[in-house]
C-alpha cells in the first residue's frame, strides 16, 4: 500500500470513529437526561439500581469522549484543558491508572489525539495500578508512566520504533500502536526516544516529522 493509500485508509478510519462516537453519545445522553427527569419528577431515585445506572451512564459518556478524541477526525481546533480533563475521566474509568495533565492551557485536537493514543500505548505497560504524567506544549508532549511490574512488550513498541525489534501482529486491544505507528511512518508525527527504566517508561510525541 503506497503513502496516499495509507493516508486515505487512515482518514476513513477517523471518520468511522467519529461517526460511531457521535451516534452513541446521543442515546447515552438521553438516558442520563431521563434519569435526571425521574429524580426531578419526584420518582424514587435512591435505590442502588439508579446509582448503578447513573454511574454507568457517566462512565460510558466519558469513555466515548475519550475515544472520539483518540480515534476521530483531528484538526487545528482547540480543546480546552477542562474538556481534556473531562475526557481523561474516560481513559481509565475504574481508576486503575491516574493521569496528571500538567498544562492549564488547551491544545489542538491533533495534539490531543496524538497524546491520547500514546497514553493508551503506555497503559499496556502498566500491569497493575500506575500513574502517567503528561507535560504538553504546542507541538506535542513528554509522557511518563510510572508503576510497579512494568511490562515492555517489544513486539508492540516496535510499531513505533522498528529498531526495538520485530513488530508483532496487532489485536483490537492494541490498535493504538498500529495507528500511532502509521502516523509516524507517514511523517505526520514523530515519537521518541522511548526510555525504559525500573518502574518507569517515558515517550516523547510531536506533531510533524522529527527534526533533521
Amino acid at each position: 500500500m503506497d503513502g496516499s493509500s495509507n493516508i486515505r485508509a487512515a482518514r476513513i478510519g477517523e471518520l468511522v470513529g467519529s461517526r460511531i462516537c457521535h451516534d452513541l453519545i446521543s442515546p447515552i445522553g438521553a438516558i442520563s437526561n431521563g434519569v435526571e427527569l425521574v429524580g426531578l419528577g419526584g420518582g424514587q431515585m435512591d435505590g442502588p439500581e439508579f446509582d448503578l445506572i447513573a454511574q454507568s451512564v457517566d462512565s460510558a459518556a466519558a469513555r466515548i469522549r475519550f475515544l472520539r478524541l483518540s480515534y476521530g477526525s483531528a484538526g487545528h481546533q482547540t480543546v480546552s484543558a477542562r474538556d481534556i480533563r473531562a475526557a481523561l475521566a474516560g481513559f481509565s474509568p475504574e481508576g486503575r491508572v491516574q493521569v496528571a495533565w500538567q498544562r492549564d492551557e488547551g491544545a489542538t485536537r491533533s495534539v490531543v489525539r496524538l497524546v491520547f493514543l500514546a497514553l493508551q500505548c503506555l497503559e499496556t505497560a502498566l500491569a497493575g495500578s500506575g500513574h502517567i504524567t503528561v507535560a504538553t506544549n504546542e507541538r506535542g508532549a513528554n509522557i511518563v508512566a510510572a508503576g510497579e511490574n512494568l511490562r515492555f512488550d517489544k513486539g508492540l513498541w516496535a510499531h513505533l520504533d522498528p529498531a526495538i525489534g520485530v513488530p508483532q501482529e496487532i489485536s483490537a486491544a492494541s490498535v493504538q500502536f498500529l495507528l500511532l505507528g502509521q502516523l509516524i511512518e507517514d511523517g505526520a508525527v514523530s515519537a521518541g526516544p522511548i526510555e525504559t527504566g525500573p518502574g518507569r517508561l517515558a515517550l516523547r510525541v510531536d506533531t510533524g516529522p522529527a527534526p533533521p
